[in-house]
């Protein structure tokens, strides 16, 4: 334990006095936690705990403890029965047979259904021919009555299952198929909606994209950065040089940036000359935004791949998941203390 220090061994400790199944406890997650703190969770307990890392003699155990419960978690139908049971949902012992029984056990204190003849119950005669006939209809149970049932199109019923102690289709389910026929009817009659509906996203992206032609710049600070100046933009930096020191200031953030004398002389001389470099102001704003949030763009791809790639299909590389959790952001950090992030 001499390579193992304090954390990691309160972690592996803290993990393992967790009960097995109280996975959101153990991901240190809240029951209202979506998909993506959930496995942010998980990752950051994995690096800690993975025994290339952490050298406890029962950080593997405790590693096997939360990858059970980020399987639990990290999907939603496993998910969803675990809220519902609060047990494992991959456990055998889920709706409490008798071990050793025939697997039906659990209808042990029923003397059958009311209709079935002496003799179709679960209890004799051939279970599996008993219920192919129950669920596809092949013939009756055992002669007698005649009971038939009848499924929905899609194999199960829409309310319940229909039945009919008489030979032949019931009512009900022959009306649900001339409602079926008629609404096939309805749709062969109007065949433009399908294909409107078909190529409905395609309409959608054309329509952004025209909207989006009509203005270019970032949207970051609620406007479009449309230029608000006649001509050309002038050249501008942010740190004064030899033949660019005039100090202008920017509307919003307040940053200064600097201009050429001959720039200024070229706006004063114009008809509205303090409209104008209002104008100049908002563009290098918006335009200083605009790199900004294309930055930031940048470096989220790439931190996103490096982690998707970190994953493999048969290990993990936790040095290169590490180093994706802290490569650095500046334009996404520059935007955040701007609290446009």
């Amino acid at each position: 334990m001499a390579d193992c220090t304090p954390e990691q061994k309160a972690l592996v400790e803290e993990i393992l006095s967790v009960k097995r199944t109280d996975y959101y406890r153990v991901l240190k997650v809240d029951k209202t936690a979506n998909d993506v703190e959930i496995k942010k969770s998980y990752r950051k307990l994995a690096i800690k705990l993975h025994p290339d890392k952490n050298k406890h003699p029962k950080a593997a155990e405790a590693f096997k403890v939360i990858a059970k419960a980020f399987e639990v978690l990290g999907d939603d139908s496993k998910r969803k029965m675990y809220d519902m049971t609060g047990s494992d949902p991959d456990s055998r012992g889920g709706m409490g047979g008798n071990p050793g029984g025939n697997g039906m056990d659990g209808f042990a204190g029923f003397q059958g259904f009311q209709g079935f003849p002496p003799g179709a119950g679960m209890g004799q005669g051939n279970i599996n021919e008993d219920i192919l006939n129950m669920l596809f209809g092949m013939g009756a149970m055992g002669g007698g009555n005649g009971f038939s049932f009848n499924f929905g199109g899609n194999g199960f019923p829409n309310n319940g299952f229909y039945y009919s102690n008489t030979p032949g289709m019931n009512a009900r389910r022959r009306a649900q198929q001339q409602q079926q026929r008629t609404r096939r009817n309805n749709s062969d009659e109007l065949p433009w909606t399908q294909y409107l509906i078909q190529f409905l996203p395609l309409i959608i992206i054309m329509v952004s994209i025209l909207i989006n032609s009509f203005g270019s710049g970032s949207t970051a600070d609620g406007y479009r950065n449309v230029r608000e100046f006649h001509g050309s933009v002038p050249r501008y930096v942010f740190q004064p040089v030899d033949g660019m020191n005039v100090e202008r200031i920017t509307p919003k953030l307040e940053m200064k940036y600097y201009v050429s004398e001959n720039t200024i002389k070229d706006f004063e001389g114009r008809k509205n000359p303090e409209k104008e470099l209002a104008g100049l102001d908002k563009f290098v704003e918006n335009k200083y935004l605009e790199t900004l949030n294309y930055g930031c763009i940048r470096e989220k791809n790439i931190k996103r791949e490096m982690q998707e790639s970190a994953q493999g299909i048969f290990f993990t590389d936790w040095d290169k998941l590490e180093r994706a959790d802290k490569m650095e952001m500046p334009n996404c950090d520059k935007l955040a203390s701007l609290n446009l992030l």
